[in-house]
């Protein structure tokens, strides 16, 4: 066990999930976080022979949300940890979109771009959800009354796009670098 002489020079605890800026104040859970790092390779493992062409907002929702119920289950003995990780990658996982959704939405309608912000900035990647449903009542308590079928679907296919880009991202090895410090 090191001292605390050379508590600084312990090497830094290897896991890409977590955002660089987040995982110093976690080296302390070294043994947790190994375990959470082997899910998420174990997940992208898993996930890079899935079809991602032509898939639904909801299977990719549905794999995201596979890989935090697998951190879950790598800190199934601290379960305040659990919950901490899994609430860090979901605010980094909104963030991630929403810095998406403004740099595309110039151009498109205010009420699709406003439906889809309202939709990611309750989005919890944790539970179990319906799209449609979702994005539906975001779009109801936005405010806006015309078009509803219409706006619900634009914003439903502008939602996947950048689900799937983010789904992409956590795919990659350095899930975190497009949106820095923001996370």
């Amino acid at each position: 066990m090191p001292s605390k002489d050379t508590g600084d020079s312990l090497l830094s605890v290897w896991c890409p999930l977590i955002p660089e800026r987040k995982i110093g104040s976690l080296s302390h859970h070294i043994v947790e976080l190994e375990r959470v790092n082997d899910r998420y390779d174990d997940w992208r493992a898993s996930m890079r022979n899935k079809k991602i062409a032509n898939v639904h907002i909801g299977v990719l929702l549905d794999r995201i949300r596979i890989l935090l119920m697998g951190i879950g289950i790598a800190c199934a003995s601290n379960r305040n940890l659990a919950d901490l990780l899994q609430a860090i990658i979901s605010d980094c996982l909104r963030k991630s979109c929403l810095l998406s959704l403004e740099k595309v939405k110039e151009g498109k309608p205010l009420d699709v771009t406003a439906t889809t912000e309202r939709f990611f900035s309750s989005l919890r990647f944790t539970r179990d959800i319906y799209p449609e449903e979702e994005i539906t009542r975001a779009y109801d308590s936005s405010g806006f009354s015309d078009n509803e079928p219409e706006v619900v679907s634009k914003a439903l296919e502008l939602a996947g796009t950048i689900v799937m880009a983010a789904y992409l991202r956590l795919m990659s090895p350095d899930p975190w670098q497009h949106i820095g410090m923001e996370c």
